[in-house]
């Protein structure tokens, strides 16, 4: 899995930045603006799985759940780029 698959789901939506606070918005762009650099570079498979079950997480009832599961992906994924 490459990183350019993965882009178009951690990309900021009108929930990600509601009651967040100005430094958290600038290191959620700042990964962003990481990630889309190196983004045809590929993902180590246990990775791939820890990511899925971050994207399973169905709980979006809090605002700030949207920026912390985008956040935590883009974590896993900068630590685990090949």
């Amino acid at each position: 899995m490459t990183v350019k698959e993965l882009l178009p789901k951690l990309k900021a939506n009108k929930h990600t930045y509601y009651n967040i606070s100005k430094n958290d918005i600038k290191s959620f762009q700042d990964k962003y603006k990481y990630l889309k650099k190196n983004c045809d570079k590929t993902i180590n498979f246990i990775a791939e799985i820890e990511i899925e079950k971050w994207f399973s997480n169905k709980e979006k009832y809090f605002y700030n759940l949207d920026y912390l599961n985008k956040y935590k992906i883009m974590a896993i994924i900068s630590k685990n780029i090949k």
